[in-house]
């Protein structure tokens, strides 16, 4: 990094892998995030919870068919 955060660390890939890696994980070091998994496991009274995590851009915001909020789960 060149000491700027810029769009393209935003769009995933290699930029924000580095941006995860030289700046992150220095000030929210421990061991579960230094594994990088964007999904857990959680042991609750019934059972079991799974979680993950995942973002999109879409534009438009309306498109034949749907919309955004059509595609949220």
């Amino acid at each position: 990094m060149n000491g700027f955060i810029t769009l393209s660390h935003g769009h995933g890939g290699k930029y924000t892998h580095e941006l995860i890696e030289k700046l992150m994980y220095k000030y929210f070091n421990n061991k579960t995030l230094i594994e990088g998994i964007d999904s857990a496991t959680f042991n609750i009274k019934k059972g079991k919870l799974a979680f993950t995590t995942d973002s999109f851009v879409v534009k438009p915001l309306f498109f034949n068919g749907g919309d955004i909020g059509k595609l949220a789960i």
